[in-house]
């Protein structure tokens, strides 16, 4: 046996009120996620990961009831292993959902199928066996009739696992964290990362201080709060249909950069070809998707670059990347840019997504506005370019 955990009374009393806390706060949460107008795929399984832990929190709470119902009776006790079986499997289930919802951050990417959900799947498979073997050995917990909880080594080999689960994508979210610029980001990126320190600190406050404190359940809810106010946050300075930047934040972010920047500074300013076409043609949902993919494209195709460019919606069809660094890092980015559209298209058989880019250079004193219409301008001879190529060549543009 490595801890024993019991209390009396008043500290039952007082752990069970925490626990009925957390719950509340879990599910007020909840309901605030649930009634917001759109639900994008980083919002789902954050909303998965505050729901396991609401799953988590809850059985917590009814342990510690039927803990203090003594003395147990056969009922009582198996009520007790079943109860504290689902306060693990749900903890891997948020560690896993928090998984996911970090891999989407890091990745900007829209969708979780297939392949990519089954590396997280088998994860949360290995670390639902030693709870549910559990029932039958008692190698990780055990309760007696006088309402006592025992865990034993197999405890800490779970705790450790799931530890190295988080751990691993925390160290990419902290890599993330500290060549980021952008503020915004950066605390997102910090808040999701300190999951695997909030998992290892309750198993360190309860040997220090004996046991019986509710850390972890504390400790998690308030990320998740933190989480919630961040995404909530985002939600008014990003657009809804390609969840990128929206045109309020882009100003106000170069309201900022110009006031404070003494290195280069390119703005690519894209506009979807044939946009009306493909609306007219296809429909207007379908020319929602080719935004999305647009967004998506210049996503993936940011991913890699560092300092990692700005991206926003600008309006309509038109899309502006922020760039900083020499003008190779902005050229650079125009052909990552051209790459994943070739993809894109590729798997797209009923229309092309192609874009024109304007290129402009931030020079004093040139206002926001200024920055943008300069790229504008570079941006329309580029179409104008290529249209009068494509009536020289006899093709469609």
């Amino acid at each position: 046996m490595i801890r024993e955990k019991g209390g009396g009374p008043l500290s039952t009393i007082l752990t069970a009120e925490i626990y009925l806390i957390c719950v509340a706060l879990s599910v007020l949460v909840l309901i605030w996620i649930w009634k917001s107008a759109y639900a994008s795929i980083q919002e789902i399984w954050m909303t998965r990961t505050i729901l396991s832990l609401l799953v988590n929190n809850s059985a917590n709470f009814l342990f510690v009831v039927v803990c203090s119902l003594q003395p147990l009776d056969q009922g009582g006790i198996a009520l007790a292993y079943g109860v504290k079986t689902v306060y693990f499997l749900s903890l891997a289930a948020l560690v896993i959902c928090w998984y996911i919802y970090a891999d989407i951050i890091l990745r900007s990417s829209y969708a979780y199928t297939g392949k990519r959900i089954l590396q997280p799947a088998i994860s949360f498979g290995v670390a639902c066996i030693i709870p549910i073997v559990n029932l039958f050995y008692p190698w990780m917990f055990s309760v007696d009739q006088t309402g006592t909880y025992r865990q034993y080594y197999m405890f800490f080999v779970e705790s450790l696992y799931l530890f190295a689960v988080s751990g691993i994508k925390a160290f990419m979210l902290f890599k993330e964290f500290r060549e980021e610029r952008n503020k915004d980001r950066r605390e997102l990126l910090l808040v999701i990362g300190i999951l695997p320190l909030l998992l290892v600190a309750p198993s360190v406050v309860g040997i220090l201080l004996g046991g019986g404190v509710p850390v972890q359940c504390v400790l998690i809810t308030i990320q998740m709060l933190g989480l919630y106010e961040i995404n909530t946050r985002q939600q008014i300075s990003v657009d809804t249909l390609t969840q990128v930047n929206n045109r309020m934040r882009l100003m106000q972010y170069l309201e900022d950069k110009l006031e404070n920047h003494f290195e280069n500074l390119y703005l690519l300013l894209l506009d979807l070809d044939r946009f009306k076409e493909i609306n007219d043609t296809y429909g207007h949902v379908e020319g929602d998707e080719a935004l999305r993919q647009l967004s998506s494209a210049l996503k993936h195709a940011c991913s890699t670059v560092q300092p990692r460019p700005f991206i926003a919606r600008y309006g309509g069809d038109e899309f502006v990347v922020i760039v900083e660094g020499a003008k190779f890092s902005a050229d650079t980015v125009c052909e990552k840019i051209e790459e994943q559209l070739k993809a894109v298209n590729a798997k797209n058989s009923r229309y092309a997504i192609n874009v024109s880019i304007g290129q402009a250079k931030w020079h004093h004193p040139m206002s926001p506005q200024d920055f943008i219409d300069a790229a504008d301008t570079e941006m329309y001879k580029v179409k104008m370019a290529r249209k009068a190529k494509a009536k020289k060549d006899g093709t469609k543009l």
